[in-house]
């Protein structure tokens, strides 16, 4: 088995651990409602993208696949989520790749702002977008960072499970997923520093497609109830079932508006045998 394409966050952060410097500003792709075949990135004010409603903070290290990745190219950086899915490649929404020379990963992190004795950082040697990504649609919106080298792997950094060839046509439609990342906490609040987590149930695409006409059948999408929604996460990061890898956070509507539903690229779509 093989992803079609080149395959290829202890303790609780104390105020004597030293603290990083400000988190660059989230990537995302938004849906305007009243243009809904048409996706365009967003670098929008931290009061409107993203965000963690109904959230909560995760026990620490309890998902240790979870990257928290920074982008760079020449003079400016964004953030985006992750999977580590190899000891040498972390998986990633492709308009995260999308135009970036590199990036710095995060592992074994709970609290971001601090210097946990927990984490790592390294460089990528390689950033792989999907070949057919196509920002208007987000259709094939998935990539791949490549790490200068293997990291090692321990109780705080680990591989996520992945999709058997069997799954390979689930449509996970009713099943409750987990968003994870440091979203906001709510339209107004302050971005988090620590993990959260959400609930989202997986909806029928046809659903999704009633409002957003570019939601692929290589997509999952998950109900906006509750206001929860894949603004509760960091664009690229993991939706998981019973922890397994099923999808990363791709789009959402403008504003995060509660009700609407988000998509995600839907990981078994990219298995060949």
């Amino acid at each position: 088995m093989k992803i079609a394409f080149v395959v290829i966050l202890f303790a609780s952060a104390s105020w004597a651990l030293p603290k990083r410097s400000t988190k660059p500003p989230p990537k995302m792709l938004y849906v305007d409602p009243d243009n809904p075949g048409f996706a365009s990135y967003s670098f929008e004010d931290p009061v409107v993208i993203p965000r963690i409603v109904n959230g909560k903070e995760t026990v620490p290290h309890s998902i240790p696949y979870q990257a928290y990745i920074i982008f760079t190219k020449e003079s400016d950086s964004w953030s985006c989520g992750g999977t580590l899915i190899s000891t040498r490649h972390v998986l990633t929404a492709g308009h995260c790749v999308d135009e970036a020379d590199y990036a710095v990963v995060v592992l074994g992190a709970h609290d971001i702002e601090y210097k946990e004795d927990t984490q790592i950082r390294v460089n990528s040697s390689k950033l792989i977008l999907h070949e057919d990504f196509y920002l208007y649609t987000a259709n094939n919106d998935i990539g791949i960072v490549e790490l200068s080298k293997e990291v090692t792997l321990n109780e705080y950094i680990d591989i996520a499970e992945l999709p058997s060839m069997e799954e390979a046509n689930i449509t996970y439609k009713g099943e409750i997923g987990r968003l994870s990342g440091w979203g906001y906490t709510c339209a107004s609040g302050p971005l988090s520093s620590v993990l959260l987590e959400a609930n989202a149930t997986v909806i029928g695409n046809d659903l999704c497609r009633a409002l957003y006409s570019i939601t692929q059948d290589t997509q999952l999408c998950t109900g906006g109830e509750d206001g929860i929604s894949s603004c509760s996460g960091d664009s690229g990061g993991p939706l998981v079932d019973q922890n397994k890898l099923i999808g990363l956070v791709s789009y959402s509507v403008r504003g995060c508006l509660e009700g609407f539903p988000s998509g995600y690229t839907k990981i078994n779509s990219f298995w060949t045998g």
